[in-house]
């Protein structure tokens, strides 16, 4: 629950390889839509052993720690990216980092990835560089080029976090990075209510966060129509998959068209990309007071006198803290107002390549 009125007092720490040193003004970012979270912290540059800490910056364990509301709790833990030195009077040292998501962004794959589920080159990909993995909501689906009977992947060059992504994509999933290192790999994600806020119009008005937005995408909101097109070379086979998230209105259509699918890969991303834009329908900003206990998986419970209700899947928390207190903004979106999710409207083979046609429609947003 948010609090009402108010901005508790509060203390926040750049950590920079164990050592504490305290924060002027910062911000840390925590993100949940397959983006990095990231960190900036202001520190007094004359504070002792500040300068010789982030001078010598390399491989390097930093992030951001604030205590509010009588909790101590690290926002984002990773790797400092830059250190900027402000010299004169009230000099400072403004420190910017990313979790440590940037070990995925960091590293390319070189080689393929032979018989495997999108689930387990999460798994093998996370591994190599010392993520802690959680998968939930289900076991994937099969990731490349079907060739016979094998599957191979060669995703030669890319990034390990690209390759993750393209995993998210057919999967319907959202991955991010954990303070204690762990990649959580999220398919087809349900909303909780952990975190409430609350609205009571007036008089008197009576809210428990400073102020809440809605924003509701009306294309979005329509029927969403989506076609999968591929055409298997190994095969000389196209593949066609549609996939509906019932909504109201014209009928939006979207078409993709993607090599070397085959029909159980199409269907599934068919599905994946019909639900993904249904979740952006509604768009939630809520404004409040600063709470170090709230994370990626907590949900968005809004409640009251709102006109969309209900509870969201967060996508964001922005903190600030420094002068003005410690503020949050929660960004959470969901598929509100009984509208379903995504079905199957049929595939089928043929034996001609599919056409290559861009998109009949663009999406609300991504992620």
């Amino acid at each position: 629950m948010a609090t009402q009125t108010g901005v508790n007092p509060h203390r926040a720490w750049l950590s920079v390889n164990g050592k504490l040193f305290p924060v002027i003004q910062g911000s840390a970012v925590m993100n949940g839509t397959r983006q990095s979270s990231h960190f900036s912290a202001t520190i007094p540059i004359n504070y002792p052993g500040a300068q010789a800490a982030c001078a010598a910056l390399c491989d390097n364990q930093s992030g951001v720690i604030v205590q509010s509301n009588g909790k101590t709790a690290p926002l984002v833990m990773g790797e400092a990216d830059s250190a900027t030195f402000n010299y004169g009077q009230n000099g400072t040292i403004v420190v910017s980092g990313r979790d440590n998501s940037v070990r995925l962004h960091n590293k390319k794959w070189h080689g393929t990835l032979p018989d495997m589920t999108t689930v387990q080159v999460v798994q093998k990909l996370a591994g190599e560089v010392g993520l802690g993995v959680v998968i939930t909501g289900g076991g994937g689906t099969m990731f490349g080029k079907k060739i016979d009977e094998n599957y191979v992947a060669v995703e030669e060059g890319m990034s390990y976090a690209a390759i993750i992504s393209k995993c998210a994509e057919l999967d319907n999933a959202r991955w991010f990075v954990d303070v204690n290192s762990v990649l959580h790999y999220e398919i087809d994600p349900q909303p909780s209510g952990g975190f409430s806020v609350n609205y009571k119009a007036g008089p008197p008005e009576i809210s428990d966060a400073f102020q809440i937005s809605e924003e509701r995408n009306v294309q979005a909101s329509k029927t969403i129509h989506v076609f999968i097109k591929s055409w298997h070379e190994e095969e000389k086979n196209s593949v066609v998959a549609e996939a509906i998230a019932g909504g109201c209105g014209t009928e939006v259509q979207y078409e993709f068209t993607l090599p070397t699918l085959v029909q159980d890969q199409a269907q599934k991303y068919a599905q994946a990309k019909a639900n993904e834009i249904a979740r952006h329908r509604i768009t939630v900003n809520a404004h409040c007071v600063g709470d170090v206990t709230v994370t990626q998986d907590s949900g968005l419970a809004v409640s009251g006198d709102t006109v969309f209700d209900g509870v969201y899947l967060i996508d964001q928390i922005h903190h600030t803290f420094g002068m003005s207190g410690h503020k949050m903004t929660i960004t959470a979106r969901g598929n509100q107002g009984g509208l379903g999710g995504a079905v199957v409207v049929g595939g089928a083979g043929g034996t001609e390549e599919s056409g290559t046609g861009g998109p009949l429609g663009e999406p609300g947003s991504g992620g």
